[in-house]
Formats: C-alpha cells, sequence, structure tokens
C-alpha cells in the first residue's frame, strides 16, 4: 500500500512537470511564430516601398567584356559606388544625365550602389 501512494506521488509529480514543461514549449513555439510573422510582414513592406520607388528612367546596369557600363537615361547626375565584396570602396564616380560610363573591374566579386539601389555583380 505505501509502495501503490508513493507511486502514485511521482507518476503525479512527473505529470505536472512535463504539463509546466508542455505549457513552456508551448509559450516558446506561439512567440516564436508570432514574431516571425511579424518580422515577414515588415520585410514584406520594406520590399514594397522599394520597388515603388523604381522609375522608368532608373540608371541601367550593364555587363561588357572588360567590367560594366552604367547608362543614365534619366534628367539627373547619379552616384555609383563600387564596393568589393568585402565591403572596401573600390571607386565612386558620378554618371551625368543621358550618358553612359563604362568601368573596368578584374574578376571577383563586387557590389555595385547606383543611386538607392545596389546590385551585387561577379566578374569572371
Amino acid at each position: 500500500m505505501i509502495i501503490d501512494f508513493a507511486s502514485a506521488i511521482i507518476f503525479t509529480i512527473f505529470v505536472l512537470t512535463t504539463i509546466s514543461q508542455m505549457k513552456k514549449a508551448l509559450f516558446i513555439f506561439l512567440t516564436s511564430l508570432v514574431l516571425s510573422c511579424a518580422a515577414t510582414v515588415s520585410a514584406y513592406a520594406v520590399t514594397s516601398e522599394l520597388e515603388t520607388e523604381v522609375e522608368e528612367s532608373a540608371p541601367e546596369l550593364n555587363f561588357t567584356p572588360d567590367g560594366i557600363s552604367i547608362s543614365n537615361p534619366g534628367t539627373e547626375a547619379v552616384e555609383v559606388f563600387i564596393y568589393a565584396i568585402t565591403g572596401v570602396e573600390v571607386t565612386h564616380f558620378t554618371v551625368s544625365q543621358q550618358s553612359v560610363q563604362e568601368i573596368n573591374l578584374a574578376s571577383g566579386y563586387y557590389i555595385v550602389r547606383i543611386g538607392k539601389l545596389s546590385h551585387r555583380i561577379a566578374i569572371k
């Protein structure tokens, strides 16, 4: 009889501990689910804002045999920054309105920022 009572107490403690752990796990899961949904909505909102800012006369990035060319069909000059993939600035310059600028680049990976837009490129 004492053994049955002791085992019943141990079983009850085990069940309560398990329920407590399940409640904690469920709380953590639901919290992470809510936060991930909020982060997804925020990222979508930022992306849609950037897409609406792109104009029809936006500068274009094209590849040439020795590097890249940037054409600016717009009515305003645009600043261009080229960074190595490590973040070190390789060069920067301004492309005037209605003009094309060609840049020779060594093989490697670069980040090209034209105005507010950035492009990751690979030169082989």
